[in-house]
């Protein structure tokens, strides 16, 4: 199973000198100011939120976390009893599914790496939480239930029992279930822990795993789970992360500070996907402290929809990294003002994201325009859909034709809209339990977009272009023209326009019918217009080949038979 710990020997070496200068502090915090905290004044719930964090163990006295743990008021603390009768004895402070008791300290002749992790996700969560609601103010309403999954005799960690840990979150009523781990074996059993926690109405949060792979990693797939990604500092993927069109929002997963659980007052750099899940658990504890009453599906739609837009920065996963990077002062706008809608930050080039269609909401009508032409869209829809008899999406095209009329109720488990530029309205009465349509980005094949494969031209004379007009080319094309002629003419050439990525993408002219390397008689790149040529005999092959990257305006070339001999025109 994936631990998202990135620790190196070297920074435990040198901790106290490391770990206590400005230096280190300044850069291990960059990854909290990206979610540009502001401080609120709206009151908070009067009951904490409950942060369920599932991981390996948790240091009780770090400077950092003490203060912030559940306590179950119903349990008398080690005195070898149930007291509350939940079926667990002694579960006075969290819950050690693999040793079976209510110790969820890491082991003290143990402060190894198996053990440090737990702790780290609490403090990234508390800290980040701590921005918007100061730290008076988070220390009232924010807990963290420590679940402890790793048994103290383990020699490396193994989160199979992390699933296990789900009921006892529910059972002992989390609002936020915060899961920074992938993979592992999976029993169809667990399946009910994670309904059981949606239909609660918890909100799960899971990595998205570091393998580097577009692979889905459990928990992620999973009934109501929602998966984070992890970029830089300067929003561009991990290498390491994985990506998918399941992923709902990203953060910064790159020296991120967190509590270091073998000494109560120093500090480490947590790393990868898990720290970008404890970041996005943090903001989305802050919007239940807030607002208390809002469902999952709302606490989604609005960091989604406030989020910074990253697509441009990542163009090779476009849809793949969610909606962005939580924006918590965009957050606060929105719950500081009264008449602030999440459709006021809906942005129609986000290649990711969900609409929150509601009465609370009002909005009806939601127009997508992505940036790149080359895109279909996916739509499906998340939430209690049952009662919903008489209400239609109706997707038109930017002519206001209509696209698809849909019953919500009929509504498949996935829509395909073959465009990226259109409007979606509802017909019929908002619903009053909120719904989610949700979205993601697929670019077409654009290799053959505008061009593909061989297109005879038999004519004496014509004119034949990459095909994309007004457009610029698409990438990866491997387009051909054979031209052919009277016997006993030539084939005389003349560029009308051209401008192609230099050296990368190339228009190639061969004498004949193939493109055998002796029979190539030039090749042309860049956006200077290139000579008129005559190519001896009746029959010449063109051949446009693209790279996948830096497209261009593409060219325009007439051709006619001729007389004239063969070579360069002066």
């Amino acid at each position: 199973m994936c631990k998202n710990l990135y620790l190196l020997v070297l920074l435990l070496a040198s901790s106290v000198s490391a770990q206590t200068s400005q230096q280190y502090f300044a850069a291990g915090t960059r990854a909290y100011t990206l979610l540009h905290p502001r401080i609120i004044s709206q009151k908070t719930t009067a009951k904490p939120v409950l942060v369920a964090v599932i991981d390996d163990a948790f240091s009780l006295t770090h400077n950092a976390l003490s203060g912030y743990y559940f306590t179950n008021v119903k349990e008398i603390r080690n005195n070898l009893q149930d007291d509350d009768r939940n079926g667990y004895t002694d579960d006075f402070q969290g819950w050690d599914m693999a040793d079976g008791d209510g110790k969820v300290s890491l082991p003290a002749d143990k402060a190894s790496a198996n053990f440090l992790h737990g702790s780290m996700i609490a403090g990234v969560i508390i800290r980040t939480a701590e921005q918007t609601l100061g730290k008076v103010r988070a220390r009232k309403n924010l807990r963290i239930l420590p679940i402890k999954v790793i048994s103290d005799a383990a020699s490396i960690g193994n989160y199979d029992l992390g699933y296990e840990g789900m009921k006892y979150a529910v059972d002992m009523g989390a609002d936020i279930i915060c899961l920074p781990w992938s993979g592992g074996s999976f029993d169809q059993k667990y399946l009910a822990y994670f309904e059981l926690a949606r239909q609660k109405g918890i909100l799960i949060l899971a990595s998205s795993g570091n393998f580097s792979s577009e692979t889905v990693q459990k928990p992620g797939g999973l009934p109501g789970v929602h998966m984070v990604s992890a970029i830089d500092t300067i929003f561009i993927k991990l290498p390491s992360a994985n990506y998918s069109r399941e992923v709902d929002l990203s953060a910064v997963g790159q020296t991120v500070l967190a509590p270091y659980a073998a000494n109560d007052s120093l500090y480490m750099y947590l790393e990868k996907t898990s720290a970008a899940v404890a970041l996005v658990t943090g903001c989305a504890a802050v919007i239940k402290s807030l607002s208390p009453k809002m469902s999952p599906e709302e606490i989604m739609a609005l960091l989604q929809n406030t989020a910074t837009n990253i697509d441009k920065a990542n163009p090779d996963y476009l849809g793949k990294l969610g909606s962005g990077v939580p924006d918590m002062s965009r957050v606060v706008d929105y719950l500081s003002e009264k008449n602030k809608k999440m459709t006021d930050y809906f942005d129609p080039e986000r290649a990711n994201g969900s609409v929150l269609i509601s009465k609370n909401e009002g909005a009806s009508n939601w127009k997508f325009d992505m940036a790149r032409k080359d895109v279909e869209m996916v739509f499906s829809l998340t939430g209690d859909t049952r009662n919903l008899t008489s209400q239609f999406l109706d997707f038109t095209d930017i002519d206001k034709k209509s696209i698809k009329k849909i019953s919500i109720i009929e509504f498949p488990d996935e829509l395909r809209i073959q465009s990226g530029n259109f409007s979606v309205r509802l017909n019929g009465k908002l619903p009053t339990s909120p719904i989610l349509l949700n979205y993601y980005t697929i670019p077409k094949d654009s290799a053959t977009l505008y061009c593909r494969e061989i297109v005879a031209l038999n004519d004496s004379t014509g004119t034949f272009e990459d095909g994309s007009g007004e457009a610029n080319y698409t990438g990866n094309c491997s387009c051909k023209w054979q031209i052919t002629v009277a016997q006993g003419k030539n084939i005389r050439l003349d560029f009308t326009q051209f401008a192609l990525e230099d050296i990368k993408d190339n228009v190639l002219i061969f004498k004949g019918n193939g493109t055998q390397q002796e029979n190539m008689m030039a090749r042309f790149s860049g956006d200077k217009l290139p000579p008129s040529l005559v190519i001896d005999g009746n029959q010449v092959l063109v051949w446009f080949i693209t790279d996948r990257n830096h497209h261009d305006k593409g060219f325009k070339i007439n051709y006619q038979a001729t007389d004239a001999s063969p070579g360069v025109v002066q």
